[in-house]
């Protein structure tokens, strides 16, 4: 009698995206390169890429090295295996797609049966063979007897344990991590700190002046961290329309009142140098371009593609903060049912990336109007938000009174300097729905504060 088989059985037995999540825990710390290092068998990686970027790893750890997929590439480059990976973007992929959840004992446990699965079927392939080569079925059961033996099955003892976490291990942590970066306001800095591996929200009303707070923000952080690169990612205006903004944030000089920025630009258009203050506004901003500390970013990106683009940026330059204007304007690539949905799981990947990479993320949101409540901005009013308002660790409300009374009368706001309140809505560890009184020179767009 002889047995055919009719039809090929196909068996799961590898995963590209546990790999690809273990191998990028292991490239974030020491520790998880340790644990890794500890757990992995040789034959646990089923893709010829993912075995050599261990191998990577292992030389990193050796080396006694602080673990990143920046020296990772390194040594990959070094030994000439760069392209055999699938090159740069191949490893940023991995890098960033442990996420900050990856629990890697738990991972590695999928792993392993999955190792289990392969190392079974090549018994029963080995075991196959034999039949067909007439060998006597007693050999055959002690063949298999003996390679069953070198067969682990873990799968229901989970290979991982909780391990406590010491005052030692507290007080590792606590001087490793970074302070949050101050707003460059005295009274704003009193309240609070732009937390770093964070999301930092700014609501604020059409016409209230977000986008220029944003920016003399983002220029304050800029004077006070000297060593640190800022980016500013624009979604709503051009990159040319936010450089003239910041060069008049800059000059400081009034060409007309109710048109600066438009004479600013016929100005930078002609070429011409006859105002000082406008010059020394420009050299500044050259400078600081040329220096790789202020950057601007208007092209447009999904927001799948962020964690690459900052691991590429983490990897180049001591990288100080990103800034995103705004995030009801950013791209999703992926369909969902509701907008709020997909304002979810855009929310989801801007925290993510900035824990993973260790960055203060400050984004801007549109506040809705609430003409009835006494509290003219609060967390409810931040139109369409979901989860971000959940997943930041400092909400900022924007608010300007003189803007606010124009609207409500249907008028034209004429006051060249008016005041904003600025409020932490939401504020971990710290204080919460105190204001923070500053100038606003429309105008010139600079926002100062000024002590009495």
């Amino acid at each position: 009698m002889i047995i055919q088989n009719k039809q090929d059985i196909k068996i799961e037995a590898s995963s590209l995206e546990i790999e690809m999540r273990i191998l990028g825990a292991m490239m974030r710390s020491n520790e998880n390169a340790s644990i890794g290092l500890d757990l992995a068998e040789n034959d646990d990686f089923f893709f010829s890429k993912h075995k050599i970027i261990l191998n990577s790893i292992r030389n990193v750890f050796e080396n006694k090295d602080q673990m990143s997929g920046e020296l990772v590439r390194n040594n990959l480059m070094l030994n000439n295996q760069l392209n055999e990976v699938g090159g740069i973007p191949y490893l940023l992929n991995v890098e960033s797609a442990s996420g900050t959840s990856t629990y890697i004992e738990a991972e590695f446990e999928d792993l392993k049966r999955l190792t289990e699965k392969r190392r079974l079927i090549t018994l029963i392939n080995s075991a196959q063979k034999d039949l067909e080569k007439d060998v006597e079925p007693s050999k055959i059961c002690e063949k298999i007897e003996t390679e069953i033996k070198n067969i682990s099955f873990k799968s229901h003892q989970p290979i991982y344990e909780i391990k406590p976490y010491t005052v030692e291990d507290l007080q590792k942590e606590l001087s490793q991590t970074k302070e949050g970066l101050k707003t460059g306001y005295k009274n704003l800095d009193e309240m609070v700190r732009i937390p770093n591996e964070a999301i930092t929200l700014i609501g604020g009303r059409p016409s209230h002046g977000k986008t220029t707070f944003k920016l003399n923000l983002f220029l304050n952080l800029i004077d006070q961290y000297p060593n640190q690169h800022f980016y500013f990612f624009s979604f709503e205006e051009t990159r040319q329309q936010i450089a003239v903004k910041i060069i008049n944030i800059l000059s400081g000089w009034l060409f007309e009142e109710a048109k600066n920025i438009i004479q600013l630009e016929g100005y930078l258009r002609l070429g011409t140098t006859s105002f000082d203050m406008v010059e020394r506004g420009k050299k500044k901003y050259q400078e600081l371009v040329s220096s790789g500390r202020l950057r601007i970013v208007s092209n447009p990106f999904y927001i799948q593609q962020l964690p690459a683009i900052v691991s590429s940026l983490k990897s180049k330059i001591p990288l100080g903060a990103i800034f995103i204007d705004y995030i009801q304007k950013i791209k999703n690539k992926h369909k969902f049912g509701t907008r709020q949905l997909e304002l979810a799981d855009t929310s989801n990947v801007i925290l993510e990336t900035a824990k993973l990479y260790s960055i203060p993320i400050i984004l801007g949101a549109q506040l809705g109007r609430d003409r009835d409540s006494k509290d003219k901005v609060k967390l409810e009013n931040l139109r369409e938000c979901g989860d971000l308002e959940q997943d930041s660790n400092l909400v900022l409300g924007l608010f300007n009174p003189s803007m606010e009374k124009a609207q409500d009368e249907q008028k034209q706001l004429t006051d060249r300097k008016v005041k904003l309140e600025i409020t932490p809505l939401k504020n971990r560890n710290g204080i919460v729905n105190k204001k923070a009184i500053l100038n606003f020179d429309r105008p010139l767009l600079k926002i100062t504060f000024e002590e009495k």
